[in-house]
């Protein structure tokens, strides 16, 4: 694959120097006080020189004197990209786009060593040419990284000059050499078979899927564990008859495909990342991660992130539920807090308007039919058992059904006027399926989402609101069109509950506490859970939980999914203990031998 690099013209006397004594000088007479015009200067100059004819072995000298201004810009830029929401505002939008055109003139810098010393025939003799290359190639590992960083698309045309750069050390044995790396942070030395398994491997991390500044420590992470992947000429089968692979004449990143459908190329090549999910697996068994340890030692990714991470490598299921375009608007919430407050605001008559009457179900009227999608049932009596409704699926009836939904035809046309809540966004549903949405934020302020955050989506479905709990799988923002984020949903329905109390031991917290509860579905396997906030409760934990108007006991035996905002069990009913239990108050025959 041929490697693009900029036009090149013959230099003038009032083109950028290109002698390395008048560079020399040059870099000491920018102004290093004021770093807006040095990185204006430095970004001009960089570009000038791209679009000169110069001799390799001295273009290669040139791009090593701008190493330390390089480091001094990057790093100033970059500190404009921590933690920022998104969309970015207009002048971070700016800084990234100049980032990443910088980035992409310093690989054109050393590109166009390689192609001059491989297509032109120009030396570069001894290290030279692998010094070149590797540079090439972290450069634009860096525009990948960077584009992660700020969930941006990969720039057209990276992938082909990664891979050609890849194909021509190849071909020329220059794979293991060593390189000294001044862009490395928990080494010194590179090679640039290393560095092109660092660009494959963040890639197949599903940047778009990771949390906010999880980027920056699977980056760390891959500078060191970069060698666990093998690159090999003929891709294995896994155990699903798969592999990833690489095609070097595509401007493509590493796929994952049936090894049926891998083509047989001179081209193609295996990333066995064996290795990589064995590590990720022995970390997970040894289970010994030190919480302060992915912050002080960046390569450190802390046991979400490590579980998350050999997940993503090792299963490659496909989409349970195919998807279709629509062009809806929803109102969400986000965050646990918002979404129950956002809920209850639903739930409340606006003032002048007259509360629906409440009706307290029978047991005549309990059936196999599935509890209605919405989150608003009314209480039960006492003779019926809440939770077995729940759970087992035995719920409301049709013609109770067919009551509430009477009322609530009555009083859509005022709910539908209602000015929406402060604790809601309204986004674009810009596709749509059972297991999820894909949702596009069209304002210019930045939204409060971010990977990993739990979303609560607002539908009108059979002429009623209903709230549904999802979590943000992934996002992406891209200049013409907006944020873009994929929700994936927890569960068809959200009902209200309330912690009132944590039975089996002691706990600081105010009760009660505001949670979820995800009815089941059968059909699917799908079982009941309840949505916790975060850090407060523990499998094996007995809960007292009120739901509508009773109160139940249950106990968590299993978390299904944790983030930094939330914590999602399931969990099995507690039955009360009957009278006979007090029998233990008077029974001494486990005391004697401790007397």
């Amino acid at each position: 694959m041929q490697i693009q690099v900029p036009k090149q013209e013959a230099p003038t006397p009032e083109s950028f120097p290109t002698r390395p004594r008048r560079v020399k000088r040059w870099l000491r007479e920018l102004p290093l006080v004021n770093m807006g015009e040095t990185t204006r200067l430095f970004y001009t100059g960089l570009s000038e020189l791209n679009r000169l004819k110069v001799p390799a072995g001295t273009r290669l000298e040139l791009m090593e004197l701008l190493a330390p201004t390089t480091a001094m810009v990057l790093d100033y830029l970059g500190k404009h990209m921590v933690s920022r929401s998104l969309p970015l505002p207009t002048k971070s939008r700016k800084i990234v786009t100049l980032t990443q055109t910088i980035l992409m003139e310093l690989a054109n810098g050393y590109k166009a060593c390689v192609v001059d010393a491989t297509v032109y025939r120009h030396h570069l003799w001894g290290a030279k040419l692998p010094l070149a290359i590797h540079r090439s190639l972290r450069y634009l590992e860096q525009v990948l990284f960077n584009a992660a960083r700020v969930y941006a698309p990969e720039p057209g045309g990276v992938w082909r000059d990664i891979h050609g750069l890849y194909a021509i050390a190849e071909e020329r044995r220059l794979l293991t050499k060593q390189i000294r790396d001044p862009l490395l942070r928990q080494r010194s030395k590179s090679s640039i078979e290393d560095a092109y398994k660092h660009a494959c491997l963040l890639s197949l991390a599903r940047p778009q899927s990771l949390r906010q500044g999880e980027a920056d420590r699977i980056e760390a992470y891959f500078e060191v564990h970069a060698a666990d992947a093998e690159i090999v000429h003929r891709p294995s089968p896994d155990a699903n008859d798969g592999a990833y692979v690489v095609n070097l004449e595509v401007d493509e990143p590493p796929v994952y495909a049936a090894i049926t459908e891998i083509p047989t190329s001179e081209t193609i090549r295996g990333l066995d990342v064996t290795a990589a999910v064995k590590s990720l697996r022995n970390t997970l068994q040894k289970g010994d991660f030190d919480p302060t340890a992915s912050i002080i030692q960046r390569s450190e990714l802390g046991f979400d992130l490590t579980r998350r991470l050999l997940n993503t490598l090792s299963e490659t299921t496909q989409r349970r539920f195919s998807r279709a375009e629509k062009h809806d608007q929803a109102q969400i919430a986000l965050g646990l807090a918002n979404i129950y407050r956002a809920i209850q605001d639903d739930l409340e008559t606006p003032p002048g308007e007259e509360a629906p009457p409440r009706r307290e179900p029978t047991l005549d009227e309990l059936s196999l039919q599935r509890l209605p999608d919405d989150a608003r049932v009314p209480g039960t009596s006492e003779e019926l058992n809440v939770w077995d409704s729940v759970a087992q699926g035995n719920v409301i009836s049709e013609a109770y059904l067919e009551h509430k939904r009477e009322q609530e035809r009555e009083q859509e046309r005022k709910r539908m006027e209602r000015p929406k809540a402060p604790s809601w966004e309204s986004w674009r549903v810009t596709n749509a399926s059972a297991g999820g949405f894909g949702l596009l934020w069209e304002g210019d302020q930045p939204s409060r989402a971010q990977v990993g955050e739990l979303v609560g989506v607002r539908e009108n479905r059979d002429g009623s609101d209903q709230w549904r709990l999802g979590v943000i799988r992934w996002m992406q923002f891209q200049e013409d069109l907006g944020l873009e984020i994929g929700v994936q949903l927890l569960g068809p329905r959200a009902l209200l509950l309330a912690i009132t109390r944590i039975k089996n031991r002691l706990v600081s917290d105010q009760f009660p506490i505001n949670a979820f509860l995800l009815p089941g579905i059968k059909t699917i396997h799908l079982e009941p859970t309840v949505v916790l906030p975060a850090s407060k409760f523990q499998v094996g934990d007995q809960l007292l939980v009120r739901l509508f108007s009773q109160e139940l006991k249950i106990q968590l035996t299993r978390l299904d999914e944790h983030s930094s905002s939330f914590a999602q069990y399931q969990y099995q009913p507690v039955k009360e203990e009957t009278k006979s239990g007090t029998k233990a108050e008077t029974d001494f025959d486990s005391l004697w031998q401790n007397l």
